[in-house]
């Protein structure tokens, strides 16, 4: 059973390095390590900050090689790009969310069940804004078990009575 939660985000300016493949199997855990790097590189201290994971595809649409993801810092309006380290905001407003923790082999099967508990929602819909995965500054993933939390987050928009 997942439980949801509406929130609300504001819109927040990101660096990102992006993923083209599927969602699941390795390549998002692999990159994310090369996204650190590139963030460190550049200056930012990415645990202290809140990230991102933008899932930019609907996998059911999407052949799974064409499948897009965006690793995300927040950042502030001086940060400039650099040759690994793109800028755009995200659009903020309502979202439902669930908890997740677990391990990344874990996430998909968590995003299918969450999607579905919100697909059933009779008040809400997706709308077009990306879903995401939202980690609040200074969570990091458990090195000895790989275990990491997260919020699952997808947009929605009120149904209204037509």
């Amino acid at each position: 059973m997942v439980t949801i939660e509406l929130r609300i985000f504001p819109d927040v300016r990101v660096a990102y390095m992006r993923h083209t493949g599927p969602y699941a199997g390795p390549g998002i855990a692999e990159m994310w390590p090369r996204f650190i790097g590139a963030c460190m590189a550049a200056g930012l201290k990415p645990i202290r900050h809140r990230r991102f994971g933008v899932t930019l595809d609907d996998p059911s649409r999407t052949v799974a090689a064409q499948c897009r993801y965006d690793a995300c810092v927040e950042v502030d309006a001086t940060f400039e790009p650099t040759a690994d380290l793109a800028v755009r905001t995200l659009a903020g407003g309502l979202f439902a969310t669930a908890p997740f923790t677990g391990l990344a082999t874990d996430i998909d099967q968590a995003w299918r069940a969450f999607y579905g508990a919100v697909l059933a929602d009779k008040h809400h819909q997706p709308d077009a804004r990306p879903s995401m995965e939202f980690y609040e500054a200074n969570v990091a993933v458990d090195e000895t078990t790989g275990t990491f939390s997260c919020l699952l987050c997808t947009a929605v928009r009120e149904i209204t009575a037509s």
